[in-house]
């Protein structure tokens, strides 16, 4: 307790249950937030353990996209309708991640997986780091602390290294 003595005692309950709401809200936030919580939770020395424990559930439960939006996006980029580029095209995601989704689908015979991007995700993920990187510049000035400082270099790397997981043909040629 900064201002007026020590701190409260609290319980591994109340901790879990407030574990549980910060996963909510940032499955709420968006992309941005999920993939930088995927990052973050790998690092103990941030974050208790017991939340990690919680955040860790966006590696594997991360909300889809509504398939009338994945539709559109796939029609968009193929220039024409979806019945027309695939024989069958199943409407629900094998796995759904904070940047994009996969989808079973039939091209000419063939059993394949399509990746999608979700829509918008790069013009979000630009603003979500300027948001961030503002919101970190302001309690880096008001609070000095390894854990401030820990989280800055990981955003910093985020960062760096976001634009090229959302670049899906980069990550094919890989």
């Amino acid at each position: 307790f900064i201002f007026f003595g020590a701190g409260r005692k609290v319980t591994d309950d109340f901790h879990k249950k407030r574990a549980r709401d910060l996963t909510a809200k940032i499955a709420f936030l968006g992309p941005s937030f999920i993939k930088l919580t995927q990052v973050i939770s790998t690092r103990a020395d941030i974050i208790p353990p017991l939340y990690l424990r919680e955040l860790s559930r966006l590696h594997d439960e991360v909300p889809p996209v509504e398939f009338a939006v994945v539709k559109k996006v796939v029609e968009a980029e193929y220039g024409r309708p979806l019945g027309e580029v695939f024989e069958d095209f199943n409407t629900k995601p094998l796995a759904a991640a904070s940047l994009g989704q996969v989808y079973k689908a039939k091209y000419r015979g063939e059993e394949v997986a399509v990746k999608v991007q979700r829509p918008g995700i790069h013009e979000l993920v630009t603003i979500d780091l300027k948001i961030i990187n503002r919101i970190l510049d302001v309690l880096n000035h008001l609070f000095q602390s390894y854990q401030l400082r820990s989280l800055q270099v990981v955003i910093d790397e985020f960062s760096r290294t976001i634009y090229e997981e959302m670049d899906f043909e980069h990550e094919a040629r890989n």
